[in-house]
């Protein structure tokens, strides 16, 4: 096996645990959880469902979406992305038991930064090995090519429709709000930000490393 190869998996393996870590920081923060979570950490507050779970089904929904946008021929890929998702929904689940919610504010501030930084690390990582993407991802890049919509908009807009929907399920609930907040807007922000800085930094030297200049 080339080392290159080797290089290569192991950073989307290690993306995809940077990227969990960011994603239960930014539950334990209770300042308002990651735009395309607020779903299943809804569901997992307010239904009791592990955290984890609920990001399979949201993810698995994701990708059952793709199927009909993406031809046959990227199907496989598609399928891809739900055995990843499952892999990472048994992360997830296992790091929100093992991390404590702070009680301090500065405490929780300080989740809600890691969150953002390692949420934006993970996803970089993964997106710059070019295997499989994720869920999430692949259903953004799915509509911006199939309607023609840049893709940062996308991107926008599908955090956006997260939102709504949680709110929703909020106000048919009297859970208002459960899983918005300050930290929600902070991440649709800054872990945009947080790759961008990454793919400046690092970009060039892990393709180097993993054969794909």
């Amino acid at each position: 096996m080339k080392k290159e190869t080797v290089w290569r998996g192991g950073f989307y393996v290690l993306g995809l645990l940077v990227l969990a870590l960011g994603l239960t920081l930014h539950n334990k923060c209770a300042l308002g959880t990651s735009a395309m979570s607020t779903t299943p950490y809804f569901a997992a507050l307010v239904w009791g469902v592990e955290f984890g779970d609920g990001m399979f089904v949201f993810y698995a929904l994701c990708a059952a979406v793709q199927l009909f946008l993406k031809p046959r021929r990227e199907w496989l890929s598609v399928l891809g992305q739900v055995v990843v998702s499952l892999a990472l929904s048994r992360v997830l689940n296992w790091m929100d038991a093992a991390i404590m919610e702070p009680e301090a504010l500065w405490g929780k501030v300080l989740l809600l930064l890691g969150a953002v930084l390692f949420t934006g690390i993970g996803a970089a990582l993964c997106l710059s090995a070019r295997l499989i993407p994720g869920a999430g991802d692949g259903i953004v890049e799915a509509i911006s090519r199939r309607f023609g919509v840049e893709l940062g908009l996308t991107k926008n807009l599908f955090d956006l429709l997260c939102m709504a929907v949680t709110f929703v399920l909020g106000l048919a609930t009297g859970h208002f709000m459960c899983a918005l907040g300050i930290g929600t807007l902070v991440g649709v922000v800054g872990v945009g930000r947080v790759m961008a800085v990454f793919d400046r930094l690092f970009q060039k030297r892990l393709e180097a490393l993993m054969g794909l200049e």
